[in-house]
């Protein structure tokens, strides 16, 4: 079983999948670690998917956005890039082509993510640089 190691315990992945019990920001893992730090790790997972295609979204949204975001907008993202288990899914939700879950919809960095996927001001072809 593949699971995904927090500092404080195991979850196995197929709990953190959005249509089982990890359905909201207070069901993942806790993780106790500095801003700079999650920074540094939401920076990391935003370029490391697993599908191209969310590489070029993701790290470049990250690029241009994730040293301004709060706290909480921090969390936000972590969710968004972390609760669902299906690459595709989270592609599909971001460009339009698929409603997101409820407890997604009302996410405001989801929102946000969705308007730098329409790419309407600038061109992307390779992933930012480090």
């Amino acid at each position: 079983m593949r699971t995904l190691c927090g500092r404080l315990r195991l979850i196995p992945m197929r709990q953190l999948a959005y249509n089982t019990s990890f359905t909201y920001l207070n069901d993942l893992p806790v993780r106790k670690e500095s801003t700079d730090v999650k920074r540094a790790r939401l920076l990391y997972q935003s370029r490391k998917r697993g599908i191209k295609e969310n590489d070029l979204i993701l790290a470049s949204f990250a690029a241009k956005f994730l040293n301004d975001f709060t706290e909480k907008q921090l969390e936000d993202y972590d969710f968004v890039i972390n609760a669902p288990n299906n690459e595709w899914d989270l592609y599909n939700w971001i460009v339009g082509k698929e409603s997101p879950p409820p407890n997604f919809q009302t996410n405001q960095i989801l929102k946000k993510l969705q308007d730098h996927a329409q790419n309407s001001n600038e061109q992307r072809f390779t992933l930012p640089t480090l």
